[in-house]
């Protein structure tokens, strides 16, 4: 009911009323009619859940009645202003702001214009830092249309041609970059990597990480930064072993290598996480080798550089590195136990059978066979 008090409502979108109540107020936010905002809750917005703060306010119903001009219809009317603000949009980033508004919402109608000038838009942009600050929401969309029970499947055709002209234009774009800009393009190397990752995507099999292989290039002369972080995507991705790695990161700090590179490698390759080295004894050593290694007037180069990208570490990462580099081992679980123990199997089939939905039965059975399987 629409009253003044705040109050917390969670949606289901798996349930029919549940999206319609989703639909109902993302329309009215696509209007400016901010009954409901969305919130961090149980679920965000790639999930089965949607959390909302809903609280009807004595001016949104004269803003409801102002917004009448573009329909008689919460529906039409939310259709109209969304194509009206994708034909306003000025860039690629407002213009997947619009397009995500009209598939939460259900507006079909306001979808395909803004999917169509999105096509024309990103065919067009010459900056692939653009059009990779874009791969991360369309991928949302793509991935969590069916859960909304949205159609996002005309999108499929605009992100591969985004994909395609990301990985053509991406080593240019690396080359002459200063701090601020290699900074960025961390960030947009990995956002491309982990949306690709979401919708499994055939580049990140064999075309993202080629290029990545060219970034992570030393001989290149490209910024260290973005040598380090395409160098840890690739051993993220397991792309690269760690033989391959470590190859890479001694040449990156050989001596050879001015300090100032060979730290600004290492931020690209760890900024973030630590758990790499915890549990890679040969990465590290190769990382306290070249820093053992440095004179004080090189250290004092690096030492800024080191203490913001092991600072960023979480205090347990950087306990564990202090206990491998001291000489004092981690205590390390000895694994699983040979056998199964039949009384916890069970319970751990209960819970899984209700979190996927599936009656509760014959668990026993089940059990059995994988007992006399294991």
């Amino acid at each position: 009911k629409p009253v003044a008090a705040t109050k917390t409502v969670e949606v289901d979108l798996r349930t029919p009323t549940g999206r319609r109540k989703s639909h109902l107020l993302h329309r009215l936010l696509a209007l400016g009619v901010p009954w409901g905002v969305p919130e961090e809750g149980r679920g965000s917005s790639g999930t089965f859940r949607e959390t909302w703060r809903v609280a009807w306010e004595p001016e949104l119903s004269v803003r409801l009645v102002e917004r009448s001009g573009y329909g008689s219809t919460v529906e039409t009317a939310a259709t109209a202003r969304l194509i009206e603000r994708g034909n306003e949009a000025s860039g690629l980033a407002e213009l997947v702001g619009v397009l995500e508004a009209g598939l939460f919402a259900d507006l079909p109608d306001a979808v395909a214009p803004s999917v169509r000038r999105l096509a024309d838009r990103a065919a067009t942009d010459p900056d692939v830092g653009r059009l990779m600050d874009v791969v991360v929401p369309l991928a949302n969309a793509l991935r969590y249309g069916d859960v909304r029970g949205t159609d996002a499947s005309a999108l499929a055709d605009v992100f591969d041609g985004i994909v395609v002209r990301v990985l053509a234009g991406l080593v240019p774009a690396c080359a002459s970059l200063d701090d601020d800009a290699a900074a960025r393009m961390v960030e947009r190397l990995t956002a491309v990597q982990t949306a690709l990752a979401m919708l499994d995507h055939d580049a990140r099999r064999t075309a993202y990480p080629a290029v990545l292989a060219q970034l992570a290039d030393r001989h290149a002369m490209r910024h260290g930064l973005i040598c380090g972080r395409a160098t840890r995507l690739l051993h993220d991705a397991g792309t690269w072993d760690t033989g391959d790695v470590e190859r890479r990161l001694s040449q990156a700090l050989s001596a050879g290598t001015p300090p100032n590179v060979g730290a600004s490698f290492v931020e690209g390759f760890l900024a973030g996480s630590g758990t790499v080295l915890v549990h890679d004894a040969d990465l590290l050593g190769v990382v306290d080798r070249w820093l053992s290694s440095l004179t004080i007037d090189s250290f004092d180069i690096v030492v800024a550089l080191l203490r913001r990208t092991f600072g960023a570490f979480e205090p347990a990462e950087r306990r564990q590195i202090m206990t491998l580099l001291i000489g004092g081992g981690m205590q390390r679980p000895s694994g699983f136990g040979a056998d199964v123990d039949p009384a916890r199997a069970h319970d751990v089939l209960v819970t899984v059978r209700h979190l996927l939905g599936i009656p509760i039965a014959e668990i026993a059975e089940v059990l059995d066979e994988q007992v006399v399987s294991a």
